[in-house]
């Protein structure tokens, strides 16, 4: 039963205790969103994993090819023909992967902004100047929802 108790007290460290918990501050902050714009981060998030999984797959390939290539010394050539089309096969689709992941981590980050600055527009809308925005700019001005709460 002293065990019970020491793993449900979390306000103590004892030196016996079986579990510490540290306890950090953190600011959490809430956006007004659609459901549209939800699904479209989700879709580019979606993607830019894809993609950058495919990118890993593809460069992943071509390492394995290129050091095949470079060690194996007796290869017909057929069999060199055939590493070395692999590797130039790897090689385009990392290209290609590459960029596309690129094009999606930009239009994931453009895509984030704008649904923020979107989210102000709806918020000082809804609340006015004294609102998230404003507390922001300034300091002194808090309403409940634009105090960020700091939950331990």
């Amino acid at each position: 039963m002293e065990n019970r108790s020491q793993l449900t007290r979390f306000d103590t460290a004892t030196p016996g205790s079986l579990v510490t918990v540290a306890l950090s501050p953190r600011d959490l902050r809430a956006k007004i969103v659609t459901d549209s714009e939800l699904q479209n981060l989700g879709f580019v998030s979606a993607a830019g994993a894809l993609f950058m999984t495919m990118l890993g797959i593809a460069i992943g390939a071509g390492v394995s090819l290129w050091i095949t290539l470079g060690t194996v010394p007796n290869l017909t050539p057929n069999q060199y023909a055939g590493y070395l089309a692999g590797l130039l096969v790897s090689i385009v689709c990392a290209i290609t992967f590459g960029g596309l992941t690129a094009f999606t981590l930009r239009r994931a980050q453009n895509e984030r902004k704008r649904i923020e600055r979107e989210s102000e527009t709806r918020e000082a809308m809804l609340f006015g100047s004294t609102g998230p925005i404003a507390s922001r700019t300034s300091p002194t001005s808090q309403s409940p929802v634009a105090a960020s709460p700091r939950v331990p």
